[in-house]
């Protein structure tokens, strides 16, 4: 398990600020929280579950313990493509290796993203043919969420990993009681196919960054893996190594992505 502590040490080498009366940090501690719950009411789903604690995952799933056999098809109306997809996630899929919580149970229990979809148009990650979700909410402010997403073909994952893009690129930002939702893509290289990473963060008003949730994304073939995490810190410096930690700690389920290429592992 991660040692979630380091959190505690995002603040470090930020400047400095003389001490406030009592009063005044009673007032802006108020103030913070009227901004998280209009962060919620603002409908963030799997983005604000993690920002605000909003459940957006049925957790009532059996489980993967009962999956059955995987399966494998090939690709729909590509008489040229002899590829065949593997559209079941395999019961040994390491999704909780290097997870918060490693003796969490994954579930099939993948909502979409109406955030997405009602603030950049997005629809989602939909059309899967199988999903694994996995959530962890920490004793602190702490949260991570991973998803495994299956799709037909490698066609129908790409296309649902563009429309992400596409949906993200110039949306926002929104106006949240004294400071603004905005959504950036981060730099990132997960080693897949296609590696997109993007953050999401409060900027107040008063020059402030908080609240950042980061969604680290990759695709291989016709398997969309994603690991998020949310921490009340922001900025460019926590951004950094909540990515570097986040990738570090995929590593397995990175690697077993090879599954679901068109030549699998």
């Amino acid at each position: 398990m991660p040692d979630l502590d380091d959190l505690d040490h995002f603040s470090e080498g930020l400047n400095v600020m003389n001490p406030l009366p009592a009063p005044e940090i009673r007032r802006r501690g108020d103030r913070m929280r009227r901004r998280r719950t209009a962060v919620a009411a603002a409908g963030g789903v799997l983005a604000a579950a993690l920002a605000i604690g909003t459940p957006v995952i049925a957790l009532s799933g059996t489980g993967a313990d009962d999956r059955g056999d995987d399966h494998i098809a090939t690709s729909p109306g590509q008489t040229d493509d002899p590829t065949r997809w593997r559209t079941e996630i395999p019961a040994d899929f390491p999704l909780t290796a290097g997870f918060a919580d490693e003796d969490a149970v994954p579930n099939d229990g993948l909502a979409q993203d109406p955030s997405l979809a009602a603030r950049c148009g997005s629809e989602g990650f939909a059309g899967f043919t199988d999903n694994l979700v996995v959530a962890y909410q920490g004793e602190s402010e702490d949260r991570e969420v991973r998803l495994l997403a299956v799709y037909p073909d490698d066609r129908a994952a790409e296309a649902q990993l563009a429309e992400l893009r596409e949906s993200l690129d110039g949306c926002g930002p929104f106006p949240v009681s004294g400071a603004s939702l905005v959504w950036e893509t981060v730099d990132a290289d997960l080693g897949t196919e296609e590696t997109f990473a993007f953050a999401q963060q409060l900027h107040h008003d008063d020059g402030l960054v908080s609240d950042l949730t980061l969604f680290l994304v990759g695709r291989t073939g016709n398997a969309i893996y994603v690991d998020s995490s949310y921490t009340s810190a922001g900025g460019d410096q926590v951004i950094g190594v909540e990515a570097e930690r986040l990738e570090t700690n995929s590593a397995a389920p990175l690697a077993a992505l090879c599954a679901f290429a068109a030549d699998p592992c």
